[in-house]
């Protein structure tokens, strides 16, 4: 296939199989993820699309690369692959296969196993992507996330937002690793349209090392992808100005997106009644932690003898074969999503 070829496919398949909602925005120079909301999944699919629907396939070594930032840079790399004295190619399920085990036994970096972007905790990456920008490595921070709070409903759910669980482990212990200190601008008595000129003054008058970060309802914010299809779906990010007053910059480095979106859909987002938090930090306080703290914190993370998920985990499987409160062995699935 040609270039212009391969790039009338990507967009048939952006269209017609993933059902994106960007196509407005599709060109050779749009960017995979910041103008068409895709990520390294997404960027899969349409790899595999091309191979099985199109008969373009790409060499092992090529399914890895980690330099495409626009649509001309992918469908380059398809152009280059289907020329005809070009490698021979294996099929695209040898190399999902081949790029996940590579992965697994070439990780081989400056601190021996290579940087691998962690995403699990939305609060946590927040406030790491800010050491991530002072050059620091802030990976010792996920340790404490595989016990982060959570709580368990009346109906037997693992819920990661209610009432009872707020972030004061992670605020304490990221001031003393690093630094800076997070502080919650948020009210949780005040109203929230009270909170939300709290925001907007401190957005006005923050300085520009200091990061404003914000819970909102993600389903209210049809502009990015909710991969989870959860409504309501509690979430933090981070708020710049732009140089339109009616255009926020928003930082999301949990789904590793940044991108602008209209001011009035952020605050609609943000008003919801499901949703309720704010913290600002300064990142021009950020330091490089100590090894005293640094194994302080493992030894208050670690629980040597027990796994506060896994034993909450298994009650709620119990619960569920047992059909306690009501609740039915069909609902297990929903129940630890």
């Amino acid at each position: 296939m040609t270039y212009d070829q391969i790039l009338d496919a990507i967009g048939t398949i952006l269209r017609d199989k993933l059902d994106n909602h960007h196509m407005d925005r599709f060109a050779p120079q749009a960017r995979l993820n910041e103008d068409l909301y895709l990520d390294s999944v997404l960027i899969l699919e349409i790899m595999l699309a091309l191979e099985l629907d199109h008969g373009v396939a790409l060499p092992e070594e090529v399914i890895s690369r980690q330099d495409l930032d626009t649509v001309d840079d992918l469908a380059r790399l398809f152009a280059n692959a289907s020329e005809p004295n070009g490698t021979p190619v294996k099929p695209a399920k040898d190399l999902v296969l081949a790029r996940v085990e590579r992965e697994a036994v070439e990780r081989i970096g400056v601190h021996g196993e290579d940087f691998v972007d962690i995403k699990v905790h939305c609060f946590v990456s927040n406030v790491c992507h800010a050491v991530k920008q002072r050059q620091l490595d802030h990976r010792p921070f996920f340790f404490g996330v595989w016990d982060a709070g959570f709580a368990v409903d009346r109906s037997w759910r693992l819920a990661y937002h209610a009432p009872e669980i707020n972030h004061d482990f992670f605020r304490d212990w990221f001031e003393r690793l690093y630094g800076a200190k997070v502080r919650q601008w948020y009210q949780p008595d005040a109203a929230k349209v009270e909170n939300l000129a709290t925001m907007l003054e401190l957005l006005e008058r923050k300085k520009e090392s200091e990061y404003l970060m914000v819970m909102l309802d993600l389903f209210h914010l049809p502009e990015r992808e909710n991969k989870f299809n959860q409504n309501p779906f509690p979430h933090y990010l981070m708020l710049e100005h732009t140089d339109d007053p009616a255009v926020w910059m928003v930082l999301d480095p949990d789904f590793r997106w940044e991108g602008r979106i209209e001011k009035q859909k952020v605050i609609n987002a943000i008003m919801q009644p499901t949703v309720a938090g704010g913290f600002i930090f300064d990142a021009a306080d950020i330091r490089k932690p100590s090894a005293v703290d640094l194994r302080d914190y493992f030894l208050a993370c670690f629980h040597e003898d027990d796994n506060l998920l896994t034993r909450a985990t298994r009650e709620i499987v119990r619960a569920h074969l047992e059909s306690r409160d009501g609740v039915k062995l069909p609902e297990l699935s929903m129940a630890l999503r």
